[in-house]
């Protein structure tokens, strides 16, 4: 609405609609912007997080094998359920109705343990057992001539 002033009405009533108008599309667009800048804020973190999470991985696949894990860099990558919960909380204050209240429950799971071992033979199998029996010159020591039986 770039009007000269020349073409804008002379009546008060006028004038006050136009001034009206400018301020609702004003409102409007300036929520709009909280908006985006908010969305931006959001993706420049997760485009950081990325960059971080190629750097580590580069690092650590044509890296030194003699360089060790440093524990600190741990929370470069693990770090994204505090920034999707942030991201979920601004979203659900601009969604929240009137009690504003969101929950989100999570089902937790248990890890079941495997069973060590070999598993056994079937009873279908033939078991033969061997004795084997060494003549008394094969149970002495070769060092000290000892009975070792």
């Amino acid at each position: 609405m770039n009007q000269p002033i020349e073409s804008l009405p002379n009546d008060p009533d006028q004038l006050k609609e136009l001034v009206i108008r400018l301020q609702d599309k004003c409102t409007h667009l300036e929520t709009e912007l909280c908006a985006e800048q908010i969305k931006t804020k959001h993706q420049s973190v997760y485009i950081n997080q990325l960059i971080e999470a190629i750097a580590l991985a580069r690092q650590q696949h044509f890296g030194s094998r003699s360089e060790k894990f440093n524990s600190d860099q741990l929370s470069l990558l693990f770090n994204e359920a505090e920034t999707l919960s942030d991201y979920d909380n601004d979203n659900a204050k601009e969604n929240a109705g009137a009690d504003g209240e969101n929950k989100n429950l999570v089902a937790a799971h248990a890890r079941r343990k495997g069973k060590g071992g070999r598993k056994k033979l079937p009873d279908h199998f033939p078991h033969i057992e061997i004795v084997y029996e060494l003549e008394q010159s094969e149970c002495a020591c070769e060092r000290c001539q000892s009975p070792a039986c």
